[in-house]
């Protein structure tokens, strides 16, 4: 099954991509339908860091970003008859919109490596 991964550039805690991945092929593999929707929800449960779709079904699919992208995206899902997952990722939740993301624990670590000149005393 060809599968199409839209992961954004704003995640810094990528480590749950290899499950994502997995499950992906694990599906692939024990289900009837070739519809496949998977989407990881931000933390919030708001937006979408993480879309996966079928080959199948991509080419009639409808984009959302941002605020209500995650509810946008389920009923896009559902009008199509797409066969959904909602995958939460303690990792792959985590993006970096607002300060508030920046200053969230899990994230404190890895900053300076992905902002060589970062300075959390920034965040306003």
């Amino acid at each position: 099954m060809d599968f199409l991964l839209i992961v954004h550039a704003d995640l810094p805690l990528p480590d749950g991509l290899d499950a994502i991945i997995t499950k992906i092929i694990d599906d692939s593999v024990t289900q009837v339908t070739p519809r496949h929707v998977l989407i990881v929800p931000d933390r919030h449960g708001d937006g979408t860091n993480v879309l996966g779709l079928s080959s199948q079904i991509a080419a009639e699919w409808e984009f959302s970003y941002g605020p209500g992208s995650n509810k946008a995206h389920q009923l896009v899902a559902e009008r199509l008859q797409g066969s959904l997952k909602v995958l939460p990722d303690p990792h792959l939740s985590i993006d970096l919109d607002t300060p508030d993301d920046l200053a969230h624990s899990a994230v404190h670590d890895v900053l300076p490596l992905l902002i060589p000149d970062w300075n959390p005393d920034d965040i306003k």
